[in-house]
Formats: C-alpha cells, structure tokens, sequence
C-alpha cells in the first residue's frame, strides 16, 4: 500500500495542474478544448475520478492513456504518470513536425525542380521547332483526325505509361526513403536535389544528341535510363546510397522522355501539333494521378518494397511500346 499523504499530495499537485489548464483555456478560442477542460475541472472537483471523468469525453483522449491514468490512480502515482504520457505525447508531436518538415523541404525542391526543367523543355522545343512551322487551327475535324491517326495514339499512350510507372514510386519518395532507409530530411532533400540536376543534365544531353541521333533513338535512350533507375531502385530498396544513385539515372531520363514525346508528336503530323502536343500534356497528368493512386495503395498496405517492381512494369511496357512506334525509314535505314 501506498502512504496516504503521498497520495493527497499527488492529488492536490494535480487538481492545481488542471485549474491552471482551465485557466489557460479559458483564453483560447478552441471552444471544444475549453468545454473539455471545463467539465474535467467540474466532475474531478465533484470527486469523480480523473480517469472516468476523462472516459466520458473518449472522442478525445486514447483509451489506453485513460487506463494507464485508472491504473495509477490505484497506485498513487497520478502525477508522474501524466507526465510520462506528457512526455510520450511531446516526442508523438515532435516527430510529426520532423516528418512534415522532411515532406515539406523535398516538396519545394521538387516544384523548383519541375518549374526549371518547364522553362528549359519550353525554350529548348521552341529553338528546335522546324522554322516556319504553323498548325492547323484545333476544330472538331483535327481531333477526328488526331483520332484516326495510329502513331500519334501509340505515342500518346507511351507518354501515359511513362508518367504512371515514375509517379507510382515519385509521389511517395520521400516517405519511402524514410521508411526504407530511415532517412532523415536532408537525406531525402539531397535525393531530391540529385534528382532534379540529373533531369536538368538529361534536358541538356537530348538536346546535344536529338538532331544527329533522331527523335526515336533518343527516345529509346532515355526511356531505358528511366527503366535502369527505377529498376535500380527496386532491386536496391532499403541501401540508401544505391538508391540515390539509381535515382540518378532515372532523373537523365525523366524530362528528356517528355521532351522527345513532343519532338516526335511534332515529326509524326506537323499540321496536328498545337492538338497533339496539348493533348500529350494532358495524359501526361493522367499517367501521374493513375500511378500516383496504384502508388497510394501500396503504400497504403505497407508494399513499399513492391512499389518499385509495378513502377518498373509499366517503364517495360513504355519501353515495349517506344520499340513498336519506330518509324519506318528509321527501320530501313539501320537495317542497311
């Protein structure tokens, strides 16, 4: 048993705990915190236990700190009980504003990222855009005829299938990276970082290589850069200095797959581009919301080891159809 004034102490050390509280709350404007603390104060000083008076409000305080507060009201150590749950729940809050700053940093780099990589895709297609190029005016007949065209559809759904295989594991890197490799913030920023340079040399290296290597070779290049990298990715998940590096690789292809869609949409039917090229943005962001929700799912039941592996089966697939889109004289002239 207990001593009986080391249990009145704790008590009375507690009840002036919980005035104080009120006292605080009654200067907040969370009405729902002061009408909790409130009816605390009134049923605690009524001399209802602390630990039913907080199970009458459950929707807010967790069953298991109500019982560990019943229990120690039969052991006489209330105080330090609180202030072990007070401790566990700051390290709780502690940890969710790392982790929101680990979510927030790679967050920012990655729109800078995307937003340098538009500017210079956008500047680079207008330099490389034949001279003189004018499209037909976007009616109801240019869709018909978009439409009845096989290779723009082909290349359209190789723009799709890119984006969902990348954004199956791109939307969730950096919680990835921490759970795979308890990476702290600037581990995952330093990845992102990587990631976007890496993208911005492979704008560069496409641009240096498209005119004497063709649209499809180039494409086929970088869309097996992509391939090597998230595969990298997979087959290394939880070592994070491979990961990183195979991050890398992927990032030479990630824009630059993008930018030779649109070279090779301009090629296939210059009088549909302005419909084709716009058209091409637009799966583009549905290949990034159908592999970010497959993502989500995975993520969502704790496959994060096996994201990697869906995100490199739709690249195959991309792959697969970059092979089938080859222009025919291109055929014709390596064949000789």
């Amino acid at each position: 048993m207990f001593p009986a004034d080391h249990v009145i102490v704790d008590e009375t050390k507690f009840c002036k705990a919980l005035l104080r509280a009120v006292e605080i709350a009654a200067q907040e404007e969370n009405k729902t915190l002061k009408k909790v603390l409130v009816d605390l104060k009134t049923r605690v000083e009524g001399g209802e236990d602390f630990s039913a008076a907080l199970s009458r409000h459950s929707k807010h305080f967790d069953k298991t700190y109500i019982s560990l507060v019943k229990a120690s009201e039969h052991t006489g150590t209330l105080g330090e009980m609180l202030e072990n749950i007070s401790d566990h729940l700051r390290k709780q809050l502690e940890t969710r504003q790392k982790v929101k700053a680990a979510m927030a940093y790679p967050g920012i780099m990655f729109t800078l990222a995307v937003g340098v990589l538009g500017c210079v895709s956008f500047l680079l297609l207008a330099w490389r855009l034949p001279a003189g190029l004018i499209g037909a005016p976007v009616d109801f007949k240019t869709w018909v005829e978009l439409a009845r065209n096989p290779t723009i559809l082909l290349l359209l759904l190789i723009t799709t299938l890119q984006m969902s295989g990348q954004f199956v594991v791109f939307t969730f890197m950096g919680p990835l990276l921490r759970k795979l490799t308890d990476a702290g913030p600037d581990a995952v920023g330093l990845v992102f970082a990587l990631y976007g340079v890496s993208g911005f040399i492979g704008v560069v290296i496409a641009t240096r290589i498209v005119d004497s290597w063709g649209a499809f070779n180039a494409s086929l290049l970088f869309t097996a850069l992509v391939l090597t990298g998230v595969t990298g990715w997979a087959l290394s998940a939880g070592v994070y200095p491979l990961m990183a590096l195979s991050v890398v690789v992927w990032g030479l292809g990630f824009a630059s797959t993008n930018s030779m869609q649109q070279v090779r949409l301009v090629a296939a039917a210059p009088p549909l581009a302005p419909a084709s090229v716009s058209l091409n943005t637009s799966v583009l962001y549905v290949g990034q919301g159908l592999g970010s929700a497959i993502g989500g799912l995975l993520y969502a039941r704790e496959l994060l080891y096996g994201a990697g592996y869906v995100a490199a089966g739709f690249i195959v697939l991309a792959l697969t159809m970059v092979l089938l889109s080859r222009p025919r004289r291109e055929s014709i002239a390596l064949a000789e």
